[in-house]
C-alpha cells in the first residue's frame, strides 16, 4: 500500500487534492529513484522469505542505498512543492517505507540470516539431544560475559578486530534507528521511559524467538547493548538543538519537544 501511494504521488502528484499530471525532470528523477528503492525493498524482502539468496555484504549495501535513494528522492519532490502539507506527507510516507525496510532487515539479521549461523530450520532439523546442547551453548544470562569473551578473544588473536566489532558494535547500533522511527509513528515513544520499555520488550521478544526456533543466541548482553544504543540515540535525538534541526530537515515529521 505504501508503494502504491508513492507511485501515486510521483506519477500523478495526487496529494490530497485533484490529480495534476506534471511532467518534469525532478518528477522523472524522483520517480526513477523510487522505482530503484522499490526494487531494493523487493530484493531484501525476497531474500528474507528465502525466494532467492543475497549475500550479507550485498544486503548491507542495499540498505545503505535504500536510505540514500529514499532521502534523495523525497528531497527532490519536496524541493519543488509549495504546500507544507504535501511536503510533510511525502517525507512521512518515505520514512514509513524505510521503517518497514528496517524492520524487515532486523528480523532477517536476528532470526534468519545464515551469515551469523542462524537458521529457523534448526528447530525442525535437530534432535531432542541436539536441541538441548544447542541451547546450552547459545544462552547466556551472565551480564557482560559475552562482551568479555569477545574482548579477550581479540586480545588473544582468537577473534579479529572486525569480528569483535561486528558482534559488540553491531549489537550496540542495531536498534539505534528505532530512536528515530518510533517517536515518529508511535506517540508513546516520545516518552523516554515508555520508549525504553518498548525497546526492552522488543529485544526480549527476539531473544525468546531465538530460543524457540534455535536461531542464534539468547544473550543478556544483547539486551544490554541493544538497549544502551537505543537509549543514547534517543537522548541525542531528543536534545533541543538536534531535535530542532531534525524537525526542520524532515519538514516536521519529527516532532521537536
Amino acid at each position: 500500500m505504501t508503494l502504491i501511494v508513492l507511485i501515486d504521488i510521483i506519477i500523478f502528484n495526487r496529494l490530497g487534492g485533484g490529480v495534476v499530471l506534471k511532467v518534469s525532470r525532478i518528477n522523472t528523477v524522483a520517480g526513477i529513484l523510487y522505482i530503484f528503492l522499490a526494487a531494493l525493498f523487493i530484493c531484501v524482502t525476497g531474500s528474507v522469505l528465502s525466494f532467492f539468496k543475497i549475500s550479507y555484504t550485498a544486503k548491507i549495501v542495499m540498505i545503505v542505498l535504500s536510505f540514500a535513494l529514499a532521502f534523495t528522492a523525497s528531497y527532490l519532490l519536496v524541493k519543488k512543492e509549495k504546500s507544507e502539507k504535501r511536503k510533510y506527507r511525502i517525507v512521512k510516507i518515505t520514512t514509513l517505507l524505510l521503517f518497514l525496510l528496517y524492520l524487515t532487515v532486523v528480523i532477517d539479521f536476528t532470526l534468519i540470516n545464515d551469515h551469523f549461523g542462524r537458521s529457523i530450520s534448526n528447530f525442525f532439523a535437530l534432535s531432542g539431544e541436539e536441541k538441548r546442547l544447542y541451547l546450552e551453548a547459545h544462552t547466556n544470562f551472565v551480564p557482560f560475559h559475552t562482551v568479555e569473551f569477545f574482548i579477550d578473544g581479540y586480545h588473544n588473536n582468537y577473534f579479529s578486530l572486525f569480528e569483535t566489532a561486528e558482534n559488540l558494535l553491531g549489537n550496540f547500533l542495531v536498534l539505534v534507528p528505532l530512536a528515530f522511527f518510533m517517536p515518529i509513528f508511535f506517540k508513546f515513544a516520545n516518552n523516554l521511559l515508555k520508549f525504553l520499555t518498548s525497546i526492552i520488550l522488543f529485544v526480549i521478544a527476539i531473544e525468546i524467538l531465538q530460543i524457540i526456533f534455535l536461531s542464534g543466541a539468547a544473550d543478556i548482553d544483547d539486551l544490554i547493548l541493544n538497549t544502551l544504543g537505543a537509549f543514547l540515540a534517543f537522548i541525542i535525538l531528543k536534545s533541543k538543538k538536534v531535535s530542532e534541526k531534525l524537525s526542520a530537515f524532515t519538514f516536521k515529521v519529527w516532532k521537536k519537544d
